[in-house]
């Protein structure tokens, strides 16, 4: 039984991404209509219902567009799709970072549209750095922080620098990329260290 789902969640996810990838390397174009749902059924051995719910994902990060009484087609894109870049900070001792670029690889295949661009600070000058690139409001769109960094930050008395920060180039309009807040990179990221950059 175990198998049998994993045999299903790769042919799904190989739908997923193969449609995304046409999508984005542009062999489907904006506005061209893709296979109907019950052909992609037939060519990935799937059902309609798992079919639709894949199509739904492609909905969610702006790539396809349902049309009532048509099907779907890839999205004529709203404005520039130039991927929007984030600056993860973390500290250079950490030994977690070849897990966190798999997950930046993992994410990035995912969402298209976003650069995750990992910045690797001293361990002995982490939290200074942060502090100082925020108030020169140079600072990261992402930072990770051990124990030892909060307590160093409590110390120094900026904790007010937590309180909901945005870094101000992610503040206008069109530019900040709200899925963010729900990556798996967070989520992950969160179940070990304080994650900040709180959106």
């Amino acid at each position: 039984m175990l198998r049998r789902r994993n045999e299903f969640h790769e042919r799904y996810e190989r739908f997923v991404q193969e449609l995304r990838n046409e999508i984005v390397a542009g062999i489907l174009q904006p506005g061209e209509f893709i296979l109907p749902e019950n052909t992609l059924s037939q060519k990935y051995e799937m059902s309609r219902v798992s079919i639709r719910k894949a199509l739904d994902e492609l909905v969610n990060e702006g790539l396809i567009e349902k049309i009532a009484g048509k099907g779907n087609r890839v999205k004529v894109p709203d404005e520039d799709r130039t991927p929007v870049v984030l600056r993860l900070a973390w500290f250079s001792s950490s030994y977690e970072i070849p897990i966190i670029e798999k997950m930046i690889e993992a994410f990035e295949r995912k969402h298209p549209f976003v650069q995750v661009e990992m910045v690797l600070y001293s361990e002995d000058f982490y939290t200074e750095t942060i502090i100082r690139s925020i108030e020169d409001g140079q600072g990261p769109d992402l930072f990770i922080m051990s124990d030892q960094h909060f307590r160093e930050w409590t110390e120094s008395g900026r904790t007010n620098l937590l309180t909901g920060y945005v870094p101000p180039r992610l503040m206008e309009e069109g530019v900040s990329y709200p899925r963010v807040s729900s990556c798996s990179i967070m989520k992950a990221a969160c179940s070990r260290r304080r994650l900040c950059s709180l959106r």
